[in-house]
């Protein structure tokens, strides 16, 4: 699956998260619970949206370029700091390490990862979420 590979590449190329990357599942129970994670930095990588380009189909194939996008999400807490003054520049200095471990990657049969965007998401006592998007396609091929 495309969201363990680069899980599983930013575990292994972002040695400040410690081993620190979840997915969608575990940020939703902390988003549910009210609650910051215990440790940080902390990421969480969760697929974002699918859209399919037009199809083509000759007799007997459907062919179609589907393009995926993934979000990771970067929370960095420094303790005592609860406008998150110093937790800010930690969170926007690991942005680029994200982007850097994961841009130009390929995972199986999709193209070489492409950097959409980052963005400051909020500060929130003390902590600061970080986003970077990006985005690959692959083919649909269906053979009737």
């Amino acid at each position: 699956m495309l969201i363990d590979a680069i899980m599983a590449r930013l575990k292994e190329r972002l040695p400040a998260l410690e081993g620190r990357v979840s997915g969608v599942a575990e940020l939703s129970v902390l988003q549910r619970d009210n609650r910051l994670p215990g440790e940080t930095p902390a990421a969480y990588v969760y697929f974002q949206g699918a859209r399919g380009d037009r199809a083509q189909t000759i007799t007997g194939a459907h062919r179609q370029t589907i393009t995926e996008q993934v979000t990771v999400v970067l929370v960095v807490t420094v303790t005592d700091d609860a406008a998150g003054a110093r937790a800010a520049p930690a969170a926007i200095a690991l942005g680029p390490e994200v982007i850097d471990a994961l841009a130009g990657q390929s995972f199986g049969d999709y193209t070489p990862l492409e950097f959409s965007a980052a963005a400051l998401l909020g500060i929130e006592h003390g902590t600061v979420f970080y986003k970077a998007d990006f985005s690959t396609t692959r083919q649909l091929r269906i053979m009737s």
